[in-house]
């Protein structure tokens, strides 16, 4: 009897263990209503007017919340996307090439190899344009770095950021 309890006890604390682990990031968890992100207490500002649809990555969501976010001693800009008014997406927004330079190391050193490593060179614009994705299993969370850079020699504009998203699996299979 006494083997059996451990065993129960001991599945009952991964269970919830393992719940708690899944279902977040730093702080929010997905699927967590605006009201509920609203209440958590941290600096965040509704995203209004234009702005909303400026920002929306369609598969992802709308920005409805945003706010600064701070990772040892780099600082972002984040927006929080909802979809069907659930926490679906947080995207951090860089500040300069630089900054995505050092973030992408940090993210490297983190996760190691990505599942997607893209580099594209763009020769008649000479954008360089970065895409790589890791897979955190253990928070349950997919993460998404993306680059353009197209220095001074162009007009086109340069944009750096992370996705950050749940893992979703699905129970539908193939064709």
């Amino acid at each position: 009897m006494t083997g059996r309890t451990t065993f129960l006890c001991t599945l009952l604390i991964y269970a919830f263990t393992a719940t708690y682990v899944y279902a977040d990031w730093q702080g929010t968890w997905w699927g967590q209503s605006l009201e509920e992100l609203r209440a958590s207490g941290m600096q965040l500002q509704p995203v209004v007017g234009a702005a909303i649809e400026d920002r929306s990555l369609p598969a992802y969501g709308k920005p409805l919340l945003s706010g600064p976010y701070k990772a040892g001693a780099e600082e972002f800009s984040a927006d929080y996307l909802f979809d069907k008014k659930k926490l679906s997406a947080v995207v951090l927004y860089m500040s300069d090439y630089e900054q995505a330079v050092r973030v992408s190391a940090q993210l490297r050193a983190q996760y190691g190899r990505p599942e997607v490593d893209d580099l594209d060179i763009d020769p008649p614009t000479l954008c360089k344009t970065e895409k790589r994705i890791w897979r955190d299993s253990e928070r349950g969370n997919l993460v998404t770095f993306r680059s353009r850079y197209c220095g001074a020699v162009t007009l086109r504009g340069t944009s750096q950021y992370i996705i950050y998203r749940p893992i979703v699996s699905s129970t539908k299979s193939g064709l």
